[in-house]
């Protein structure tokens, strides 16, 4: 079993876990928020769209991505509030997306966004050896932060599709 430490009511990989299922719902609903901006567009709009998307979002990640985790690693007590950072940023990023969606702001903050949820993830990596005693525990979490992951996502998709039909941005907010 993962290693209970207890803090309060819920122990350490309970905490994790429950932000893990926040965050990956989080990257559910904005995909489906997402979805609709490029898929509406007639086809000669969405390739100029792809490609600008592709441009502002993949090419600079690319580039910062590898100095994600050194960054974190050197600060002290770092990886948690990196967490607490990067869940409060992607909050602020959706309402953002929300309020610019049909602007060309919507690429800039879809790297913002990508590159939070990057670093959420190196995060949660990098926690996830302090919740677990032993390797089979650590096994056993990863697991267990894998099906948490894939529920919260299937979960998370129905209220947005149903927020979809309003509009992206109330999916986003």
């Amino acid at each position: 079993a993962v290693a209970p430490r207890p803090r309060g009511n819920h122990t350490r990989f309970q905490r994790l876990a429950y932000t893990h299922a926040l965050m990956v719902a989080a990257d559910a609903v904005m995909l489906v928020a997402l979805a609709s901006t490029v898929l509406n567009l007639d086809a000669d709009a969405a390739r100029t769209k792809v490609l600008l998307y592709q441009v502002t979002t993949l090419v600079p990640f690319t580039v910062l991505a590898p100095l994600i985790g050194p960054m974190i690693d050197r600060m002290a007590g770092g990886r948690r509030l990196v967490v607490q950072i990067a869940a409060v940023g992607r909050l602020l990023v959706s309402l953002l997306l929300a309020s610019t969606i049909d602007t060309l702001f919507l690429y800039p903050l879809a790297l913002g966004a990508l590159i939070l949820k990057q670093t959420y993830g190196v995060s949660k990596s990098a926690i996830v050896p302090s919740v677990a005693s032993s390797d089979a525990d650590l096994v056993e979490a990863n697991s267990k932060l894998g099906v948490i992951a894939g529920l919260a996502a299937v979960v998370a998709v129905g209220p947005a599709a149903l927020l979809q039909k309003q509009s992206p941005k109330a999916t986003l907010v």
